[in-house]
């Protein structure tokens, strides 16, 4: 078996023994497939050992027992629950989020309309007493 890096390398999954590519292929499907420095990697390791079985994309699920295969389903089922959970939320947040401006939006309506009522009633008092000073006067003219 050769010295695993840290960041192990796709092509050493071929020389692990099995728990450890159970592992490995749980972390790979919480990663969600495979970046571009591991196909960077790939294609070095293809080149290297001349083999073109090495595959350029996300590895070929190996063969896992039923019971590694229900671990490996379980936890991508429960990475989508999660994501579908903080999804839920986001939406929620939003939908509170407009409630809140929708308010204030109404509310400074109903302020907007408050003032145009009172300037209107307030002008249209103004215009009255114009209007009385004015047929007062015209009507001490006539006299």
């Amino acid at each position: 078996m050769r010295d695993c890096a840290p960041n192990l390398m796709w092509w050493y999954i071929y020389d692990l023994p099995a728990n450890f590519l159970i592992s490995r292929e749980l972390a790979r499907i919480r990663q969600g497939g495979i970046s571009r420095k591991q196909s960077k990697h790939l294609q070095k390791a293809r080149d290297a050992r001349g083999k073109e079985n090495i595959p350029a994309g996300p590895l070929p699920q190996p063969s896992l027992s039923p019971k590694s295969r229900a671990l490996a389903d379980n936890v991508r089922l429960q990475a989508e629950v999660k994501q579908m959970k903080n999804k839920q939320k986001n939406a929620a947040r939003h939908e509170k989020q407009l409630k809140k401006k929708n308010a204030e939006l109404k509310n400074k309506v109903d302020e907007a309309q408050k003032q145009l009522h009172k300037a209107t009633a307030h002008g249209e008092a103004q215009f009255r007493t114009v209007l009385k000073k004015r047929t007062v006067c015209s009507r001490a003219l006539l006299q």
